[in-house]
Formats: C-alpha cells, structure tokens, sequence
C-alpha cells in the first residue's frame, strides 16, 4: 500500500459541508430576524415581512414585485349610502399587468400600461387614494364580461383610459373601456358591464381619422366602431353610483359615426350606431360627451 488514504466515491468535502451548514444556518438567521429568503437563496431587506403588526400585507417575489396584497380598504354603495368593507386578497397593478381576469385588483402610486388591456371575467379594481392609473390603449372589456371600480375614503384616485386610433381607414375604432372596433365587413363589438362606486374616472374612445375614415368611432364606455358598412357596437349597463366620470366617444373624420360617450360605438357609411344599453346614475359628477360625425352617411351610437 501507499500509505495515503483514498477518497470515497460520492463523498462531499468536509469544506464543501461546512459551506452548506453556514448557508443554512444564515437562512434561519434572516428568517428569524425579519428578513424574507427566496428560493434562490437570496434574501431581500426591502421585502415586507408577514406578521398581524404590520397590515395590509404583500407576499414578495424574487424581483421584489408584490404577488399579493392583502386587506385593502374600499368604499362602494350599499343601496342607500356608502360603506366600507376590505378586500382580502388584491393582485397589485404593474405596468405589465395587461390581463385582468375574475378577481381583485388595485392600483397604487403611480402606473402606466402601454397596451390594451383585456378584462375578462367578473373584474373588481380598487383605486388607491392618490393613485393614477394611466391605461394608453384602453380596457378591452366585450360583452358577458364585468368592470367594477372602487375608490377610497377621499375617493382621489383616477383611472385614465384612452383607446388608440384605428391604422386602416376602413376599421372601427375601439371603446374605451368596453368593445373593440370592427374590422372591414364587421360589427363593432358590444361592451360589457361597468360599475362605478368612487374613484375619477376617465374613458376615451378611439377616433377613426384618417384622410378617407370609412369606421365609427368607438364609446367613451360601450361598444367598439362599427367596420367598412356595418354597425357599432352597442352599451351594456353602466351603473354610476359615486366618483367623478368623464366619457367620451371617438369621432370619424369622414364617412363614420361618432361613439357615444356612455352608449353604443358609431357606424360606418349608410348603417345605424350601436344601441346604448341601460344607465344608472347617481352621481352629480357625470360629463358623456359623444364623438363627432359625418350625419350625410352615417349615424351615432346612441
């Protein structure tokens, strides 16, 4: 024999054993005194830790993005006055968060959406006090589908959503906060429902303004622009119990409907504007204002 003595095979290093034991003995550490631990190891200071001293409460990813946040406070109206309840588990807004399906949202600080965002579901968003919600693109939301928002206490935070301008002349242009605008040969797509209990609340609807603009303008809150020769879209009901809301609908440079602020999208040449649903509204802080039109070849929404 050499006199030396063989390594096992499999065996681990006693330093390679002691590195482990110290990760996770520093792991139990952070855990203890109030830090959070991701799985990757990583631990991140900023991260709220989860305890009944320190409400609401967000559970953190590795990217330091809340996943949730619980026990947010809203006001909504009970009928005959409004009230306040909690909401105990909220997906926070972020500016990627394009896809609202059923559940709750809210929305704090300050966040912009570049993009149209898609609501499907039974959708309730909370808007934070001093909050601006900016959505450049609008909230597609079609009809079987619902938006309702909140506001808080001092009812200060808005939500801005504007729909863009269609490219192709012969297309309607989009809601909004309600239907997309109809392609070439079709319909402008009907809204879903919209509730309002608090908040400032502005919806714009697409314009369609090219040279030679054959599509309708889309609601304010409603239905989409109707395409090349077809009809817009119609409104849903929309119920406005407090807040401040201001809708208005897109307008056609030529041969289209104008949307209606609160209402159905505009038609194209020689067809009919969408229907405008029902509306309840309590609030006295209520500006619709439809989009304008060629009266000569097409009709508003209504």
């Amino acid at each position: 024999t050499s006199g030396k003595r063989e390594k096992r095979k499999g065996s681990v290093p006693m330093k390679e054993r002691w590195q482990k034991i110290s990760a996770l003995a520093l792991a139990a550490a952070m855990v203890l005194g109030g830090m959070s631990v991701f799985a990757d190891g990583e631990s991140n200071a900023n991260a709220l830790t989860i305890g009944a001293s320190q409400p609401p409460v967000m559970l953190m990813s590795n990217d330091t993005e809340p996943l949730v946040e619980d026990n947010v406070p809203y006001q909504y109206y009970n009928g005959s006055g409004f009230a306040s309840a909690t909401a105990e588990s909220c997906t926070p807004i972020t500016a990627n968060t394009t896809a609202w399906s059923s559940g709750w949202y809210v929305a704090s600080g300050d966040v912009t959406i570049n993009a149209r965002v898609e609501a499907t579901g039974d959708v309730h968003l909370i808007l934070t006090d001093d909050c601006t919600l900016t959505i450049n693109g609008g909230i597609h939301l079609p009809t079987g589908n619902s938006l309702t928002i909140y506001g808080q206490e001092g009812n200060t935070g808005s939500l801005r959503a504007t729909s863009n301008n269609p490219s192709r002349e012969t297309s309607g242009a989009n809601a909004g906060i309600g239907g997309n605008g109809g392609g070439y040969g079709i319909n402008g797509e009907s809204g879903g429902k919209v509730t309002i209990h608090g908040g400032q609340v502005t919806a714009t609807g697409g314009s369609s303004v090219n040279q030679y603009a054959y599509g309708g303008g889309g609601a304010g809150i409603g239905g989409g622009g109707g395409g090349f020769r077809n009809y817009g879209g119609a409104g849903d009901s929309v119920a406005i119990y407090g807040g401040t809301v201001n809708a208005s609908g897109g307008s056609s440079s030529y041969m289209g409907g104008g949307g209606a602020g609160i209402g159905g999208g505009g038609s194209s040449n020689s067809t009919n504007g969408g229907d405008g649903g029902t509306a309840i509204i309590l609030s006295q802080e209520v500006q619709a204002t439809g989009g304008r039109a060629n009266p000569s070849w097409a009709t508003n929404g209504a």
